[in-house]
C-alpha cells in the first residue's frame, strides 16, 4: 500500500535563471521501478528493497512544473544529478538532521578486486564482492558528490541515519554491518532518466 507523504521542499537552482526543484510524485510507478531494480543487484539493494517491503513512497526532484506523467516515464530529461544531490541532501539534513545522516553508494557492477586493481580516490569497503562507497566530511552534499563520483555513475544511494560504524578503508564488511546500515536506511535512490537524475524511495 502506497502512503502518500511527498516532501513539500522547495529549492532554487541557477541554471542560467533561477528554478525551483521540487519532489514529484511518480507513486506507485517509481515504487516498482526501484524495487525491481534493487533486488538484482548487490545484498544491501536487495535487503533494503526486503525491509521496505513494497509500500512507502517514490518521487523524483524535477524542475516546478514537471508534470507526474512526464516523470513517471522515467526518461525524461531531469535536473541534473549535481542538483538532485542537493535537494536531497537539503531534505535529508532537513529531516534527520539531527541523528546524523551518512551515504552509501553500491555499485552493482563492479566487484571489489576489480577496484583495487584500478584503486580509487574514495573510501570504500567490500561485501559478498560488490564495493560500498561513502564519504564522511560531515556535509552531507558534499558527500554524496564524493561518494557518486567513483562509479560511472551513482546507480543506487542510501542515506543511512543515524549512521554506523563502517570497516576501515578497502576493509571488508561484516553481516552485522550490512544489516545495520539496511535497517538504519531512511531513503534509496536510484538513478533515472538517462541518468541524469533520480527517483526517490522512502519509507
Amino acid at each position: 500500500m502506497t502512503d502518500q507523504r511527498i516532501p513539500a521542499m522547495c529549492i532554487a537552482v541557477y541554471k542560467g535563471e533561477p528554478k525551483a526543484v521540487v519532489a514529484v510524485d511518480v507513486s506507485p510507478e517509481g515504487i516498482s521501478f526501484v524495487r525491481s531494480e534493487m533486488l538484482l543487484y548487490g545484498p544491501l539493494s536487495c535487503r533494503v528493497a526486503e525491509l521496505f517491503g513494497d509500500g512507502g513512497v517514490a518521487f523524483a526532484p524535477m524542475f516546478e512544473g514537471t508534470s507526474a506523467d512526464d516523470a513517471k516515464r522515467f526518461t525524461y530529461d531531469a535536473v541534473g544529478k549535481s542538483v538532485a544531490h542537493k535537494w536531497i541532501a537539503e531534505y535529508a539534513m532537513s529531516r534527520w538532521g539531527k541523528a546524523g545522516c551518512q551515504i552509501i553508494v553500491e555499485d552493482p557492477w563492479l566487484k571489489v578486486a576489480d577496484k583495487i586493481k584500478g584503486g580509487t580516490k574514495v573510501r570504500y569497503f567490500g561485501y559478498e564482492n560488490f564495493p560500498y562507497y561513502t564519504a564522511q566530511s560531515g556535509a552531507l552534499f558534499k558527500d554524496i558528490e564524493e561518494a557518486a563520483s567513483d562509479p560511472a555513475f551513482l546507480r543506487f544511494g542510501f542515506i543511512v541515519s543515524p549512521p554506523v560504524p563502517l570497516p576501515p578503508n578497502r576493509g571488508t564488511a561484516d553481516v552485522q554491518t550490512i544489516e545495520a546500515l539496511a535497517q538504519n536506511t531512511k531513503l534509496a535512490l536510484v538513478a533515472a532518466y538517462d541518468d541524469t537524475g533520480y527517483v526517490v524511495w522512502m519509507k
